[in-house]
């Protein structure tokens, strides 16, 4: 059986060609084609806006919330502005976490899912996506114009309050 390797391979030129098309096949991670790249380690969300009133007394402004997600170990951080006691002020409220080997499942697969362009688009509120990888950290403005984007805040928000 002659396979499409073994022509390029047996070809003296096309040696590099196929050995370049067999190192990129292996390491290329479905993600690498989204938003989000496979080697990614970590990640924050930054959201900012709505149309909500503060509270006279508020430290912070109501949505204003930032949620990091190490991918590798599931450490997870939250701070929010949110009041401490029902009808009080707001004020930042900030914790710490472990996902849920489901929860990281979960979200890594709605990471993955995020496609690569992000569209224009308006609204009350701003999300800002970081994402770092061993090369360096990329922020993204808007990504909540972004199909599937409230997924993955949802799925972080599911790890800071579903204890």
């Amino acid at each position: 059986m002659v396979t499409l390797a073994g022509m390029l391979l047996s070809m003296p030129r096309m040696r590099l060609v196929a050995a370049s098309l067999l190192v990129a096949a292996c390491t290329a991670s479905p993600a690498d084609n989204g938003l989000v790249p496979g080697d990614a380690t970590r990640i924050t969300i930054h959201r900012t806006g709505g149309l909500a009133a503060n509270p006279v007394g508020s430290t912070c402004t109501a949505m204003d919330e930032t949620y990091t997600l190490d991918l590798a170990t599931g450490a997870f951080s939250y701070a929010i502005c949110a009041p401490s006691v029902e009808g009080g002020p707001n004020g930042t409220i900030m914790g710490e976490a472990v996902a849920l080997p489901d929860q990281l499942a979960n979200l890594r697969s709605e990471l993955a899912a995020l496609p690569a362009v992000i569209p224009a688009c308006s609204g009350d509120f701003t999300d800002v996506l970081s994402i770092a990888t061993r090369a360096g950290t990329v922020t993204h403005a808007h990504v909540q114009c972004v199909s599937g984007e409230s997924d993955v805040y949802d799925a972080l928000r599911v790890i800071a309050f579903a204890r």
